[in-house]
């Protein structure tokens, strides 16, 4: 392993400490244990199939979108197979853990980020509030021990870069 490598793998994990063991609030745990859901496969379902209905070309590009970034997310999963912080060091769980066993990149973290997109490029009002809770969903990952950091850069990435270059209309 090469010195810059080993150095970002003490760097992710010693983020991950800071968030994961030293930023423990109970109020914290609450708000980002309900907060984590919202980048969950049923609740983005639930809202690109809200947004299919009430504006069928933004629910189009949501749709193409997520499924392009999490499609690209979770072959990724696989192909690195980046076990979670929780298996392989010491971290507080406040919740159960996913059933994904694989930690790179983060698949909430994409869903949200790409929803955020969406919704704010629809509905410019909702721009601070779509954003502030996609990066909510994100931070929640590290909080509650399923990720580290670089996953959730990672999967903010994937979705930012299949937003702004995939052509849509290649799907529709």
């Amino acid at each position: 392993m090469t010195d810059f490598a080993a150095a970002f793998i003490r760097r992710d994990r010693t983020l991950f400490s800071l968030i994961n063991q030293k930023l423990r609030f109970r109020v914290f745990d609450s708000y980002f244990g309900a907060i984590t859901n919202l980048g969950s496969t049923e609740f983005i379902i639930l809202i690109t199939c809200i947004l299919l209905y009430i504006q069928p070309a933004d629910g189009e590009r949501m749709a193409a979108n997520l499924l392009v970034s999490q499609i690209i997310i979770h072959a990724l999963k696989r192909i690195i197979n980046r076990p979670r912080p929780y298996e392989i060091m010491e971290c507080n769980l406040t919740s159960n853990p996913p059933e994904c066993v694989y930690s790179f990149p983060s698949g909430h973290s994409g869903a949200s980020l790409s929803t955020a997109l969406v919704l704010s490029a629809a509905f410019p009002d909702l721009f601070a509030i779509v954003f502030f809770l996609a990066f909510s969903v994100s931070f929640s990952r590290i909080y509650l021990g399923y990720h580290f950091a670089s996953d959730v850069v990672a999967g903010l990435l994937i979705s930012y870069l299949t937003f702004h270059f995939f052509p849509i209309s290649i799907l529709f």
